[in-house]
């Protein structure tokens, strides 16, 4: 919702602001919230692979900027949610490492620890998979083994 507000303020601005006269080059801010607008709009339409093109150029081209660390919580966080978990985990760290004052650096923090706990109980219902095809296995050997009696049949 508050990209949706942001994103119309925005076009709202330059809306006016070409109407108003001669068209003069936009400022550096101007880009930028330019940049950051099509790259929420792409990720509210879902397109995850371009949006997150658009964020890491902004990450890249503004680094200082007031959106810069939400830039690359933004690409971590869809990494994360279409399971990519190695590469949120990279992008969640190279938050914590630049901009550890920012609110971001809290939720990236958080962030890894819930991919860790995704893996290890990923890994634990492995184990109970595998444990359980093995059981099976055994259970098929055993009744291989045993003679064969007409009743039990």
């Amino acid at each position: 919702m508050k990209s949706l507000i942001s994103i119309l303020s925005i076009l709202f601005i330059f809306i006016i602001s070409a109407c108003a006269g001669p068209r003069l080059h936009m400022t550096q801010q101007q880009e930028a919230d330019m940049l950051y607008a099509k790259a929420s709009q792409l990720q509210d339409e879902e397109s995850f692979d371009e949006a997150n093109t658009q964020f890491e150029e902004y990450a890249k081209k503004y680094p200082e900027s007031k959106r810069a660390d939400n830039a690359k919580l933004q690409i971590a966080d869809t990494n994360f949610q279409q399971g990519k978990y190695d590469q949120a985990i990279a992008v969640y760290q190279e938050i914590l490492t630049q901009y550890q004052e920012s609110d971001a650096s809290d939720h990236a923090l958080l962030s890894i620890g819930d991919v860790y706990f995704i893996n290890i109980n990923t890994m634990k219902l492995l184990k109970h998979i595998t444990r359980y095809f093995r059981s099976i296995q055994d259970l098929e050997q055993i009744l291989r083994s045993m003679p064969v009696i007409e009743y039990v049949q």
